[in-house]
């Protein structure tokens, strides 16, 4: 069974690039997309806490984001609290559209051109003060069975904190 609807509410904010008449552009990008206030010192951080985003309405895909996200946070030397204070808000935001592959032939039956589910993960920080520090967006085609999207999550949130600030270039 495709999981296209989970899977695609596992990865973030819908940005895709739709015309008028509701089709998806040939321009779409999937990548990895790291935005961080460049006047932060984000080695004096050590604690986090979590607040609702636009979470997983499935309480198991939900729940791999937050141990994703929580396992790369520590890895930084980050230490969760269960609550306010703490240095960091984090939060998530996952949604799945699927984008139509403009560029391929049209069915000779259906006269439909091929679909990919996609799905869009952000990861957003925020400092007590409400100010967005970190934002880590990542979009990519998602065509897997529920057992295979364990991995896809991990693999997603780490190529997100790869990018974070104090993380050391290899």
């Amino acid at each position: 069974m495709r999981l296209t609807a989970v899977a695609a509410l596992m990865l973030g904010i819908l940005a895709a690039n739709v015309t008028p008449g509701g089709l998806v552009s040939a321009q779409t990008k999937y990548a990895v997309t790291v935005t961080a206030d460049q006047k932060t010192d984000f080695s004096k951080f050590q604690t986090y806490t979590w607040r609702t985003g636009q979470d997983s309405p499935d309480r198991t895909i939900h729940d791999q984001i937050v141990a994703a996200v929580d396992a790369e946070l520590a890895k930084l030397g980050l230490k969760k609290q269960p609550s306010a204070p703490a240095d960091l808000i984090v939060f998530y935001t996952s949604v799945q559209r699927t984008d139509i592959k403009l560029d391929a032939k049209r069915n000779a039956e259906t006269g439909t051109r091929p679909e990919l589910s996609v799905g869009s993960l952000v990861v957003t920080m925020r400092n007590a003060a409400g100010k967005e520090l970190f934002r880590g967006r990542v979009d990519k085609p998602i065509e897997v069975t529920r057992a295979e999207l364990k991995p896809v999550i991990d693999e997603a949130v780490k190529d997100v904190f790869e990018k974070y600030p104090t993380r050391t270039k290899k």
